[in-house]
């Protein structure tokens, strides 16, 4: 990839996810690369591929992190723990690509919007897939998986709003307390007491998830 495409690409996304896809211009895009708009057009083609581009590779990196982090245990509250500090990492640190991947669905041509609506419930489906196994084992109460499924990450994807770097609180800790909070919601347990991350007898290292998600993320434009 040129130099030209890598600030094209990061112009986008940054302003896709400052001011939205709909309210971003042409000469937005070229203003903020550093090039003309006639280079613009050689470069990326349209603004809808370039939208394109960004959230099918987006969602294709969601996918691959969340299974990498899922086969790292066959404990479902293990698996669990894991996929929710994987997500909150994920949108703690890369909060210009989340807010692309969760808003501008909306703004994508027809036939890719269905491709990525395949996408996205593929990544879904990791978190049912972990859900029902809890539920097989007796270690998760759920009355309704669907809803729970959705709390889980919007939960998750919420961290993304509010989290302040300069705040008292490391992302690790987030994370932590967010998968705490997890636990809770699906009502995981132990012999005789509610779970707790704690409880867990292997843990997966943050540190080694957040080294997945950052291996995912960390060159998605190229």
């Amino acid at each position: 990839m040129t130099n030209a495409n890598h600030r094209i690409n990061r112009a986008a996304l940054e302003l896709f996810a400052k001011k939205g896809f709909a309210a971003t211009g042409i000469r937005d895009l070229a203003e903020a690369a550093g090039v003309s708009t006639a280079s613009l057009y050689h470069y990326m083609g349209t603004k809808d591929d370039l939208l394109e581009r960004i959230i099918l590779r987006g969602m294709e990196r969601t996918i691959a992190y969340g299974r990498g982090v899922a086969v790292l245990s066959e404990d479902p509250a293990t698996q669990l723990v894991g996929l929710v500090q994987a997500h909150v990492c994920l949108h703690t640190t890369y909060r210009h690509e989340t807010r692309v991947l969760d808003l501008e669905l909306r703004s994508l041509r027809k036939t890719t919007h269905a491709t990525v609506v395949e996408l996205r419930d593929s990544y879904e489906q990791i978190w049912a897939d972990i859900l029902n196994r809890g539920m097989a084992a007796g270690t998760f109460d759920i009355p309704d998986q669907h809803v729970a499924r959705l709390a889980l990450i919007e939960m998750c994807n919420g961290t993304g709003l509010w989290y302040n770097p300069k705040g008292s609180l490391t992302i690790a800790q987030v994370a932590h307390t967010t998968a705490d909070l997890a636990l809770g919601l699906v009502r995981a347990k132990t012999a005789d007491a509610c779970m707790r991350i704690d409880d867990l007898s292997q843990p997966i290292p943050y540190a080694h998830i957040e080294r997945i998600v950052t291996g995912a993320f960390g060159d998605l434009l190229g």
